[in-house]
């Protein structure tokens, strides 16, 4: 029996937040083998931002998130600056998982996940020294596989990192 490969190859897009990206001089959309790029031609500071990459085939889907900071030379931040950002990580599960960001002038940090605030329910632990910030979940279960996001608020405005955790059954 035959397998017509070429039906399982992806189609993949990008993103940057909720909008697509179309495929143009400016944002090139370009692949070698199984390798996915997103090529922007020249980058602004209105780039920075949360990107997600999407693959598709009749298989299923797979996607990542990123976030992408542009920092202007001689320019001051217009938010808080992140110093170590959490990252992104997969883990059994059981495992414990643990992100911790530091910032510059900083007064505080949520966690979200999937968009939503990660409630202190007794199951997670937060900590704070000085401006290092860290989210830790123990045991991490399949159900705390999601997108999760580190949302600093400071005199000077916001910022935020955006990381994915995979846990594995």
């Amino acid at each position: 029996m035959a397998v017509n490969w070429r039906v399982l190859l992806p189609e993949v897009k990008w993103y940057k937040g909720r909008e697509q990206i179309n495929n143009s001089e400016d944002f090139r959309y370009e692949n070698d083998g199984s390798t996915y790029r997103l090529v922007i031609a020249e980058v602004f500071p209105e780039d920075s931002g949360m990107y997600k990459c999407v693959a598709e085939n009749e298989a299923g889907s797979a996607s990542s998130c990123f976030t992408v900071f542009v920092e202007v030379p001689d320019e001051e931040p217009q938010g808080p600056q992140f110093k170590k950002f959490p990252q992104s990580r997969t883990v059994d599960e059981g495992s414990p998982f643990k992100a911790t960001c530091a910032l510059d002038d900083v007064e505080t940090v949520i966690w979200t996940k999937d968009g939503r605030e990660v409630e202190n329910t007794g199951r997670f632990k937060f900590s704070q020294d000085e401006n290092s910030f860290t989210f830790e979940i123990p045991a991490a279960l399949a159900t705390d596989s999601g997108v999760y996001c580190a949302k600093a608020t400071s005199s000077k405005g916001k910022a935020e990192w955006q990381f994915t955790l995979d846990v594995r059954q």
